[in-house]
């Protein structure tokens, strides 16, 4: 029978601090407690995805950001970034760097960059609308508003939309102009004015005349009108007449369906743009117009009214900026946060990885 289990309880008995007399084969002994258990993770810093935007006119724009996220550390974190957020930024990429010190005086620091894209641009800047009544901007039947044309409206938005460049939209609308006589001075309006593109629409008034002559020498006219517009170096723009009130013009009326059928094909013929203001205006839901059919038609049933000329300088706008604006140039699109060149101080001289993207 062995006695050493008992000699060694003795020895356990005999010493101050129990906890320590444990079967070291049984309880490992246990490390003392540290003085100070509350342990400061590393700071560290990640900035925000930098954002970009458009600047309307070229000129530097306020742009705020995110705050960088602040990890680790020890309270107070006083973080600072510059260019601050909120500030005017130019055209480019700017860099921006934000920094972090603890109450450790531990250091951290990401960067990222702002960009701001250059003003929107369309490829042309010289416009021409040539055609009748409808394009001058007839309102009640004599009254010519070139304000409320849609020339004029349509230059009033394409001046919103590209405000770093000056868009000229030259309004040749003649009233009671007939198509067939139109030619000649279509050829002036190309030299004095050098347009890049025109917007040719004419025809209604040659649809009031007797028998189907009219319309042939109306869409003859078109078609010399269409190569010269191309020999002047400028692009031709096609459009339909707006439907006219059976009740105001029944000949007109009658006419039209046909008439812009053969304009549909005469654009496909020649491979040129068509904006069906036809359809523009039957479809178009307007509050100004006399109500009835066709309510964007003003009172006198065949000049549309003002919100009538505004969908048809909606329909110009939208083929013009489709074909013509310019894409901003590409660039490299932000990373994901990496280590940055320079490692922030720490307090016991160890460095800890700043991040950018």
């Amino acid at each position: 029978m062995s006695f050493a289990p008992v000699r060694r309880l003795a020895v356990c008995l005999s010493i101050a601090v129990a906890a320590a007399c444990a079967e070291s084969s049984l309880v490992p002994p246990t490390a003392p407690s540290p003085l100070n258990p509350h342990k400061i993770g590393v700071l560290g810093l990640d900035c925000p995805v930098g954002p970009t935007m458009q600047s309307p006119d070229g000129r530097p724009i306020p742009i705020e950001y995110p705050s960088p996220l602040v990890r680790g550390g020890e309270a107070p974190v006083e973080v600072t970034c510059s260019p601050a957020s909120g500030t005017r930024f130019a055209v480019g990429g700017t860099r921006v760097t934000c920094t972090a010190r603890d109450g450790l005086g531990q250091g951290a620091a990401c960067s990222f960059v702002v960009r701001v894209e250059p003003p929107p641009m369309l490829g042309v800047s010289r416009i021409l609308a040539f055609g009748d009544s409808l394009t001058a901007g007839v309102l009640l039947g004599a009254v010519v508003s070139p304000a409320q044309s849609y020339p004029g409206q349509l230059e009033r938005r394409l001046g919103t939309a590209y405000r770093a460049q000056t868009i000229h939209v030259f309004n040749e609308g003649l009233p009671g102009e007939r198509a067939a006589q139109a030619p000649p001075r279509l050829r002036a309006a190309l030299a004095q004015h050098r347009p890049e593109v025109v917007l040719l629409m004419e025809g209604t008034n040659d649809l009031g005349l007797p028998g189907e002559a009219s319309a042939n020498a109306a869409l003859d006219a078109l078609d010399g009108m269409v190569q010269s517009i191309q020999e002047a170096g400028a692009e031709p723009v096609l459009a339909t007449v707006p439907p006219v009130r059976a009740s105001a013009a029944p000949a007109h009326a009658a006419a039209i369906p046909d008439f812009n059928r053969r304009v549909r094909s005469l654009a496909a013929a020649w491979e040129v743009t068509l904006v069906d203001i036809h359809d523009v205006i039957t479809r178009g839901s307007c509050a100004t117009g006399s109500g009835g059919p066709l309510p964007c038609l003003g009172p006198d049933g065949v000049h549309p009214s003002v919100e009538g000329y505004r969908l048809m300088a909606d329909a110009f706008f939208d083929v013009i900026v489709r074909r013509y604006d310019q894409p901003a140039p590409a660039h490299a699109g932000p990373s994901a946060l990496v280590p940055a060149e320079a490692a922030p101080v720490t307090a016991d001289g160890a460095g800890g990885g700043p991040r950018e993207d």
